[in-house]
């Protein structure tokens, strides 16, 4: 199928992040149209995706997934929490607030 064609299907099925340098991307990485539009539906750029991609995940298995740990959750912005929570902790995010005097230093807790 040649990048037209490719990005005509793409582009039918993808309701989110259906730019045509998106549907470019996912050809360029072999990701059948169908598939990359389930991804890029779940808000999922081609570079993002890659890794659960290489992993032998499809786009429905990460929502399965995903579904699955919001129930265990208690809900969507349980596990919002509960993963901000995880990423403070691990030091993967650090708030900070804007230094009052020097608005161009940020002040870390």
């Amino acid at each position: 199928m040649d990048l037209a064609a490719w990005c005509l299907t793409f582009l039918a099925d993808a309701h989110q992040l259906d730019q045509p340098q998106h549907g470019a991307e996912w050809y360029r990485r072999s990701v059948d149209p169908a598939e990359a539009a389930r991804w890029a539906n779940l808000g999922f750029t081609p570079a993002e995706a890659a890794p659960h991609i290489a992993a032998g995940l499809t786009a429905a298995t990460y929502d399965e997934m995903e579904r699955h740990a919001e129930e265990q959750a208690g809900g969507v912005d349980e596990l919002a929490a509960q993963r901000v929570r995880q990423w403070l902790d691990n030091g993967e995010l650090k708030i900070g607030v804007q230094d009052p005097f020097d608005p161009s230093r940020t002040i870390l807790p």
